[in-house]
């Protein structure tokens, strides 16, 4: 449906469609145009929020709708699926990969660690798990655990040889994987350090 919009959009006289969206400035409508053909689908327009002072990304999907001629009832319908999307996005853990060395600090000053900190965790993105099963999540997470061991070398700088990784889903469920990928521990509880530097 989305596509299908903007197959309408992308085929319509620019001019004429800005106007008859009741734009004052072409180039803010060009603008809002073009963001809108470059958005990938309809969670991402609604998403990033786009405003122009003229429409809020919904406002400006229903208006796009109405030039097309397409159900604005099913358009409406699509944009809260959307939004409840995103909601439920926002509630989830963010997931990350915690590499895990057994480091034991001795002579290593604070502020080398703290800023080494990130080299042990792996960010994940949960929009990129979230439309995945979590057999999907956990095969994913396999393979990104033994090419990431074997990229570096088995040893993370300052903080020593890999042991193991601990995979913290975004259910808030934590798993471990051995350094070639296995999972070897289901709903762990582990206990994690940080160095962190404050000013």
């Amino acid at each position: 449906m989305f596509e299908a919009l903007k197959n309408c959009v992308a085929q319509k006289e620019k001019n004429s469609l800005i106007q008859a969206l009741g734009y004052n400035k072409i180039e803010k409508g060009y603008k809002t145009l073009e963001a809108f053909l470059d958005a990938k689908s309809l969670y991402e327009w609604i998403k990033e929020g786009h405003f122009d002072f003229r429409y809020s990304a919904e406002e400006f999907l229903l208006a796009v709708a109405k030039e097309c001629s397409f159900d604005e009832k099913q358009i409406a319908q699509e944009i809260e699926k959307a939004k409840k999307r995103q909601i439920e996005i926002a509630k989830l853990q963010t997931p990350y990969i915690f590499i895990d060395t057994n480091f034991k600090r001795t002579t290593q000053p604070i502020f080398v660690l703290a800023f080494s900190e990130g080299l042990r965790r792996i960010t994940l993105d949960k929009e990129d798990l979230y439309d995945l099963s979590k057999e999907e999540r956990l095969s994913q997470v396999a393979k990104l655990v033994a090419k990431h061991y074997k990229k570096s070398g088995g040893e993370i700088t300052v903080w020593g040889k890999i042991h193991a990784y601990n995979f913290h889903d975004i259910d808030g469920a934590i798993y471990i994987y051995d350094t070639e990928g296995n999972l070897i521990e289901k709903d762990a509880d582990v206990s994690e350090s940080r160095a962190t530097l404050s000013i």
